[in-house]
């Protein structure tokens, strides 16, 4: 889709651009490539404070590509990935991540069948993590 890919251009120009503090992107169903640059621009960003891509289908592979710029960023303090399928995967990948960022203090992760061994992952990691205070995990198979 063109009219989408022009459309996540803009997003990384605005995220490399320091344009912005929120970024939703809500339902928009973005293909997983397309978050390595979305995870490029946030190793730069130092404006963007929320995040929001509730239900954009990104699954595992999203989720790996958007990692690298979630270990780094400095200002991000609000993450919304609910409904996108990460399963157990997907958990233990944000689990690892938030053993390295310091930033994030809210985290939704509702929707995303996410199971015991997703769950025993992110425990392990909030032993960790002393910035996160709020923690979605509602409607998973726990």
């Amino acid at each position: 889709n063109t009219k989408m890919g022009k459309e996540v251009q803009m997003i990384v120009d605005e995220l490399k651009n320091n344009q912005g503090t929120v970024l939703g992107l809500s339902g928009k169903e973005i293909k997983y490539t397309n978050f390595i640059l979305m995870s490029e621009a946030l190793n730069s960003n130092t404006m963007l404070t929320t995040l929001d891509i509730k239900g954009g289908g990104i699954g595992m592979e999203g989720i790996k590509s958007l990692s690298d710029g979630l270990k780094v960023n400095t200002t991000l303090t609000s993450l919304n990935l609910s409904n996108n399928n990460i399963g157990d995967e997907g958990a233990q990948l944000m689990s690892e991540i938030l053993k390295m960022n310091t930033m994030l203090k809210i985290l939704n992760l509702s929707y995303n069948n996410i199971e015991v061994n997703g769950a025993k992952t992110i425990s392990e990691m909030l032993q960790v993590n002393t910035t996160l205070t709020s923690l979605d995990l509602g409607y998973n198979n726990m």
